[in-house]
């Protein structure tokens, strides 16, 4: 089994061409996602709770490069969606519901991370 079909949420081949092979870059990069996208995650939320359009675009907006460098194609697309939508100013009742869906998004890339360090890099 390669690394890219056990991992379904990030993509392992990517980290490594990322850090050319450096696993002390590749955890650096794990740990500023486990711990820059929850607290994101927690504002956009906030912000949707309180209509702050802005705020979501912004915190959507900063997910984005944070998802796509572990290869979060899912969590990458849904906050570029989030993104658009909060950017128009369009109040959308859909934007709860893609909040959950990012947030399984994310749940599922933390998963997969933690599998990814524990059995790589340990």
């Amino acid at each position: 089994m390669s690394a890219s079909t056990e991992y379904k949420h990030i993509d392992p081949e990517m980290l490594q061409e990322l850090s050319n092979g450096d696993n002390g870059f590749i955890s650096e990069i794990i740990e500023i996602f486990l711990e820059d996208v929850p607290v994101s995650f927690k504002k956009m939320a906030e912000a949707i709770e309180e209509s702050d359009l802005q705020t979501v675009a912004r915190q959507a907006h900063k997910l984005k490069p944070s998802s796509g460098m572990i290869g979060a194609e899912v969590a990458t697309n849904l906050a570029s969606e989030i993104e658009v939508i909060a950017g128009i100013n369009d109040p959308n009742t859909q934007l709860p519901a893609m909040l959950i869906s990012l947030g399984d998004a994310l749940d599922n890339c933390y998963k997969d991370l933690s599998k990814y360090q524990s059995q790589v890099l340990r």
